[in-house]
């Protein structure tokens, strides 16, 4: 991979993400909605880690609002891109929530012609895709937006600019709530493989949640997620309570969470040239 230390390449990702296609998952991507949740979204200034967007708007007039949530679902920085005559916008959350350098969260972003969404605006007009970028590393993970159709969001006049974590009510585009999603994961010592598991729930899930881990083949066992925040939890695959030393590739099967729910893996080795995403396969 060619090294990506400048500030020029963030806006080239972000440009790239505006036409880059969505993969098929547990989770339908790709779909033009009032608006598309990205489920992790960080950055570091002294790591050179980014969270890019790519937006995608067909109205050409209104606005794009987004909120940048914690990982309790703790609104911390908000804002809006004017769309008018655009199509096609790019997004940095180093550059747009400077405030909250090295904080899990993740991105709403909806669409509305004046920044008051109502029950009877539903749309099919937004559309999304994300890319974790490591500048420093030389580095990027795909991250996938999930769309959010009117349902998902309260029933009532939601004022966009003041978005809460209640404010989504639904996620008919991520697994339901009786799901029970199957996450890869591959963390070999030999080649210096890595594994996070990357859950995000509607509503809480602390302190929920159970999980079964298989070594590829035959072996079996029970592991506990230690999920301590309200709505975003990474876990490391390697540190999951109970793994069997010798369980270093296989699945996790995690069902339990009593919310709807979207989970992907992120993978690392230095056999590979960039950030691996693995969306969980789920079956409700």
């Amino acid at each position: 991979m060619k090294p990506l230390r400048s500030f020029h390449v963030v806006l080239f990702i972000a440009a790239l993400c505006l036409v880059a296609p969505s993969g098929a998952f547990a989770m339908s991507s790709g779909v033009m909605a009032d608006g598309f949740l990205v489920p992790l979204a960080t950055f570091s200034s002294d790591q050179g880690l980014d969270t890019v967007v790519g937006v995608t708007c067909l109205e050409g007039t209104g606005a794009v609002y987004w909120t940048f949530f914690s990982a309790n679902g703790i609104p911390l920085e908000s804002g809006s891109m004017d769309m008018t005559g655009m199509r096609l916008r790019g997004f940095s959350l180093a550059a747009n929530a400077p405030l909250w350098p090295d904080m899990s969260g993740y991105l709403i972003f909806t669409y509305d012609d004046d920044g008051s969404l109502q029950p009877a605006e539903t749309r099919e007009t937004l559309a999304g895709n994300a890319i974790l970028l490591w500048l420093d590393a030389d580095d990027a993970a795909y991250i996938p937006c999930v769309p959010l159709i009117r349902t998902d969001y309260a029933d009532t006049a939601i004022d966009l600019a003041n978005l809460a974590a209640t404010s989504l009510t639904g996620l008919t585009n991520g697994a339901s709530a009786e799901a029970t999603d199957y996450a890869r994961y591959w963390i070999d010592p030999a080649y210096s493989a890595e594994t996070e598991l990357v859950i995000w729930t509607l509503n809480s899930a602390v302190g929920s949640g159970a999980a079964e881990m298989d070594n590829g083949e035959d072996g079996r066992c029970l592991v506990q997620l230690n999920l301590t925040n309200s709505r975003l939890n990474r876990l490391d695959a390697a540190r999951l309570w109970n793994r069997p030393l010798d369980y270093i590739e296989g699945t996790v099967a995690i069902s339990g969470l009593n919310t709807a729910h979207i989970i992907f893996s992120l993978t690392s080795s230095p056999l590979f040239d960039a950030l691996q995403t693995f969306p969980a396969n789920c079956s409700n």
